[in-house]
This record gives C-alpha cells, sequence and structure tokens, in this order.
C-alpha cells in the first residue's frame, strides 16, 4: 500500500512541471480578469508629429467622401429611378402576394 502511495505521488511530481509549464510564452502574462469599460492592455506608442499630421490628412481624406455620400455635398441629383408603376412591376407584385400567402 506504500509503495502505490509512493508511486502516485511520485507521478504527480513529475507530471506536475509538465502540466503547468504546458501554457505557450505568449500567453503568459496575460490579462485574465477584465473589467467593464477599461481597457487594461499596454499603453499605445507615442505618435510623431509626422505620423498625426499623416493620419489628420488621411481622416479629412476619408471623411469627404462620407459627407457626400449622405447628402451633405450639395446640389447633387437623386439618383433613384422614378416611382413610377409599369405593367411588369404590377405583374411581379401580384405573383409576389400570391406566391407568400
Amino acid at each position: 500500500m506504500r509503495s502505490r502511495k509512493l508511486f502516485a505521488l511520485i507521478g504527480v511530481a513529475l507530471l506536475a512541471p509538465l502540466v503547468l509549464g504546458a501554457c505557450r510564452e505568449d500567453d503568459q502574462g496575460r490579462i485574465l480578469r477584465y473589467k467593464k469599460g477599461v481597457y487594461l492592455g499596454q499603453p499605445s506608442p507615442k505618435l510623431s508629429e509626422e505620423q498625426e499630421r499623416q493620419l489628420r490628412e488621411r481622416a479629412q481624406y476619408q471623411g469627404s467622401g462620407v459627407s457626400i455620400a449622405l447628402g451633405a455635398g450639395g446640389d447633387r441629383p437623386n439618383v433613384r429611378p422614378p416611382a413610377s408603376s409599369t405593367p411588369e412591376a404590377d405583374a411581379l407584385k401580384e405573383r409576389v402576394k400570391k406566391g407568400a400567402n
């Protein structure tokens, strides 16, 4: 009985380092407990004046298309087709109604 306990103890002692050391190096030291609404990671590196200027220019360039697409670009014509009804459209609507029931 005593040899069985000793054998189990030696087995646990040999397996423990394998199990505990099995974590990948990049997994060790990462955040395990999160706080809602709080960033707990490493702070971002400080940007140089040139990098900030380039980001501002890129944001301005990308933002200019959004304002036009949202209708703030001035007198842009309406590109949607007129909502007039055609016989083909009416027939399609009837087929859809019949198929939906």
